[in-house]
């Protein structure tokens, strides 16, 4: 039976969190953001106990610790509210996302899409033109595929060679 695949239209946090918590549970995808790189915004962001522990489960405390400062400690969780810059928090997970399998394309904005009930054919357009996303996973190539207006496989997207080994949960 061929894997899930996904594909995520937009590269911040929330993009970027799917596509983490996505490929811990075995679902490959692939996010397209407009922007050609994370957009600075150095503005702090309260991350919550609740979603610390939820970043626990994928391996990303330590890494929002030792890059955010640290809150009073909640009694009711076993995890501390850290405030964080949101380009730092972004990079964190893009470099998560990354390691865990996901394909992250900065300059590639999503067009159009069509959907149907077992699978999603999208347009995407980056500075070398327009191309089409094809993610039904009936072939035996295992992830999405960049198809050019003729046809042949096009990889413009920054990607982990191969996934890092899941750490214990």
């Amino acid at each position: 039976m061929p894997r899930t695949q996904v594909l995520v239209a937009g590269g911040g946090l929330t993009g970027l969190s799917a596509a983490v918590f996505l490929a811990w549970h075995g679902v490959q995808s692939v996010v397209v953001e407009r922007h050609a790189d994370l957009p600075r915004r150095p503005a702090s962001r309260a991350v919550n106990p609740r979603t610390m522990e939820v970043l626990r489960q994928v391996g990303l405390e330590h890494a929002v610790m030792r890059h955010g400062d640290a809150r009073t400690k909640n009694p009711m969780s076993p995890c501390t509210a850290v405030s964080i810059a949101q380009d730092r928090f972004e990079g964190i997970l893009r470099d998560r996302a990354e390691a865990l399998g996901a394909m992250v394309c900065f300059g590639t904005e999503l067009r159009s899409f069509d959907a149907s009930a077992d699978s999603v054919t999208a347009t995407v357009v980056d500075d070398d033109g327009e191309y089409t996303v094809e993610a039904d996973g009936s072939d035996d190539l295992g992830f999405p595929v960049l198809l050019g207006r003729r046809g042949r496989p096009r990889w413009q997207c920054r990607a982990a060679a191969r996934p890092a080994p899941r750490t214990a949960r």
